[in-house]
């Protein structure tokens, strides 16, 4: 799948980092700059469940750690034979908690700074 990539590029570490533990965060630290909605790609059986959260653009597309979506690319991206997966526009206070029930697995990746860059990157971070 395609996505709109940033002129920042995340090194593979980072990627990692924000695709697998600390999305969350991220998602959260870009909606603190931004005012966006944050999202969940669920799966329809269990609204809780959410491998992964982003936000949502005024225009509907996705961003995370990986640069801008589509919501379909986005979907499709975490289909599976197992799941139906749909994104889930989440109230920022029920995110908040649901994200710090743990610490982040990744501390040493403040999500602050690579919310920064990722919206630097692609010109939309306000001055």
């Amino acid at each position: 799948m395609e996505t709109m990539t940033s002129q920042y590029e995340a090194s593979a570490d980072v990627i990692h980092a924000f695709t697998a533990g600390d999305c969350g965060y991220l998602a959260l630290a870009l909606n603190q700059l931004t005012g966006w909605s944050v999202v969940t790609i669920t799966p329809v059986e269990d609204e809780n469940y959410w491998p992964h959260a982003a936000v949502q653009m005024p225009d509907g597309n996705i961003i995370d750690i990986e640069g801008i979506w589509t919501p379909d690319h986005f979907e499709a991206w975490w289909y599976s034979d197992e799941h139906d997966y749909r994104i889930y526009v989440r109230d920022v206070e029920w995110a908040t908690a649901s994200v710090q029930k743990r610490a982040p697995k990744f501390p040493d990746y403040d999500p602050i700074v690579y919310a920064r860059k990722i919206l630097d990157g692609l010109g939309l971070l306000a001055a």
